[in-house]
């Protein structure tokens, strides 16, 4: 056969072949195997039973140390400084009854001694008119003239202006003893100095300023909370906190307990959160300006939902697990911290929360539990 003839009829050979073929798969279609087994689900998931608790809420805060109020230390006598004590100086720290800064006594002894000498003087110049006062009422009696002499026959006004001049002789000694001793500047409570006004070998008048002190008894911290926090803050019948307060210094692991002592009756006008005053231990040595962070411990919430942070998606919504789907559920918080949040609105107890990290998925996502096969998780 000739390679023209093959050319006539190959394509009529290939189209009998694909008529065949086409009939015989139409008479033999494939059957399905009943028995294969069904498609795993693609995520296995962890859950949670939601039951009832009581949650303690804590809430954070912040704030620097200051004092509540600056304390002049003021020169009541002048003089020349002649000695500071170590810790005049800005930020230095001292004790009550230290001597913070000493002037020069010279001239307060000298008028000590003036005083001194003019009460001795005048003591003696009482001690004879006292003398003279009774020799008068012995003549007087000798005399044996009736009734009773006058004061100037008793030399009574002598006596008395003898009397007045050793009173005031004694009020300047204790002046000039007061003096002296006010050449010796002491603390008058244990603080820190916060203003240093003079300097060694100055001279200051009296009444001038020296330093400005800070008691340690007058540390405060003050503490905003937000809005949000408040409603947590536990108070007691006269409307002032009466939580608890840890304060937490970056300069000591040791906690450092403090007491509320204050509640602003106002938000701040631009930052809306509400200040409170906490009040240190005096134990602590803190300095002022030191930042601490506080931990107070607000009321404690009775038969609340409580699920962790990373169940919660975009802060609105969770997964349930419901016969072997994901439900993508609704929720309301009314509480949330660095770990858990509460939920007031969309959850029941008894229902299935999904812990496994999840992305955006819709509700009705195949899902098995983990530990199950999918039969089981259905079951």
């Amino acid at each position: 056969m000739g390679l023209s003839m093959w050319k006539k009829i190959l394509p009529v050979i290939i189209l009998a072949a694909m008529i065949s073929l086409g009939i015989w798969i139409k008479n033999n279609p494939p059957t399905a195997n009943r028995n294969a087994p069904k498609a795993q689900a693609a995520i296995t998931v962890e859950v949670k039973p939601l039951s009832l608790q009581t949650y303690p809420v804590l809430l954070y805060s912040y704030g620097r140390v200051k004092a509540q109020a600056a304390t002049p230390l003021m020169s009541q006598v002048g003089g020349k400084v002649i000695k500071l004590h170590p810790a005049f100086t800005l930020g230095g720290q001292f004790k009550q009854g230290d001597v913070l800064v000493t002037l020069d006594d010279i001239d307060a002894r000298n008028e000590l001694k003036i005083a001194q000498a003019n009460l001795a003087q005048t003591q003696q110049s009482l001690i004879e008119a006292e003398a003279n006062a009774e020799q008068a009422r012995q003549a007087w009696l000798l005399s044996g003239q009736q009734g009773e002499a006058n004061a100037l026959v008793l030399r009574q006004p002598q006596l008395q202006t003898a009397q007045s001049k050793v009173k005031s002789a004694q009020i300047s000694v204790q002046q000039a003893k007061l003096k002296l001793a006010r050449t010796t500047i002491k603390a008058p409570f244990s603080g820190v100095v916060s203003v240093q006004s003079i300097e060694l070998g100055q001279v200051v008048n009296a009444g001038a300023e020296l330093a400005k002190l800070y008691s340690e008894n007058a540390l405060e911290v003050r503490l905003p909370l937000t809005e949000r926090q408040l409603p947590f803050l536990p108070l007691n019948a006269q409307g002032v906190p009466s939580a608890e307060l840890i304060l937490k210094s970056n300069l000591s692991d040791s906690p450092i307990a403090a007491q509320i002592v204050a509640m602003d009756a106002e938000l701040d006008p631009v930052s809306q959160q509400l200040y409170l005053s906490a009040r240190p231990e005096q134990k602590h040595n803190l300095r002022i300006g030191e930042y601490l962070q506080a931990q107070i411990k607000g009321q404690v919430l009775q038969d609340v939902l409580v699920i962790p942070n990373n169940s919660l998606y975009q802060g609105g919504y969770v997964y349930l697990y419901r016969e072997g789907t994901l439900q993508k559920q609704i929720v309301s918080l009314i509480w949330q911290d660095d770990q858990n949040a509460i939920i007031n609105q969309g959850l029941s107890v008894g229902d299935q929360l999904v812990l496994t990290p999840l992305g955006q998925l819709p509700s009705g996502t195949k899902v098995k539990l983990a530990g199950t096969s999918q039969q089981g998780a259905k079951s």
